[in-house]
């Protein structure tokens, strides 16, 4: 058991040192570039941001909130040293690293009709759907989920885009439309009980917080810290 804790030991003696290099800097203060996804950056970000100033107080971090397909451009131009995503990536030239799987549910108005009922995916393909804009990751996760059931949006007669989470949920709230979002942009709705979640048979989905950053660029210590950082708080808290 002894042996099994060398790695993790010399991990922390790393960490450690590296926060030492960085607080005895001379320098006034270091920056990272950090991209946040839409959903993780409307409904967490502050927390991770005020955790970290904590830790880390002569590290500024500059934090970009875009879609997923924007940020890993970001990344790709090294306009960003890493990003935090909730979506699928096809970019070969970033690494990724999962944490925790966020639940996916549909949310509909609380008098919606359709409430009560037993759906399949397929008895919605008359209803309204509010989608977020191409590049979110919401809008793909849910596309690789009708691409199990040989569905594509082509199907829906009624798909409509909405360019951010909160219209999305106000459009929902008030009217007949439903929508693809995940659970933890929407709890306070759910509690409150303004949304609904809408049952539907098999519609199981999560997806996995992802960090990417560049193949081909090394992280510095203070990235990595970051990294570490963004682990251990989602660990613990989401």
């Amino acid at each position: 058991k002894g042996n099994e804790l060398i790695p993790y030991l010399t991990s922390l003696v790393k960490l450690n040192q590296m926060a030492t290099d960085i607080f005895q800097t001379k320098e006034d203060h270091v920056q990272i570039h950090l991209g946040v996804c839409l959903t993780l950056g409307n409904y967490f970000i502050n927390e991770i941001i005020d955790s970290f100033y904590e830790a880390y107080p002569k590290i500024e971090l500059v934090v970009y909130v875009e879609n997923t397909r924007k940020l890993e451009v970001m990344l790709s131009k090294n306009e960003i040293d890493i990003a935090l995503s909730l979506g699928p990536t096809a970019q070969l030239n970033l690494n990724t690293k999962t944490l925790k799987e966020q639940e996916m549910v549909i949310i509909a108005a609380k008098d919606n009709p359709l409430l009560g009922q037993t759906l399949s995916i397929e008895d919605l393909t008359d209803k309204k759907i509010y989608l977020r804009e191409e590049g979110a990751g919401t809008r793909d996760v849910f596309l690789l989920y009708l691409n199990k059931y040989s569905l594509s949006l082509e199907d829906f007669s009624m798909i409509k885009t909405a360019g951010s989470i909160e219209l999305v949920k106000q459009l929902v709230s008030k009217g007949n439309g439903i929508a693809p979002i995940y659970k933890l942009s929407v709890e306070k709705e759910l509690e409150n009980r303004t949304l609904r979640i809408l049952p539907v048979e098999d519609f199981k989905i999560s997806y996995p917080m992802t960090i990417l950053t560049p193949k081909n660029v090394a992280l510095s210590g203070t990235t990595q810290l970051l990294i570490n950082h963004l682990i251990t708080f989602i660990q613990k808290n989401l």
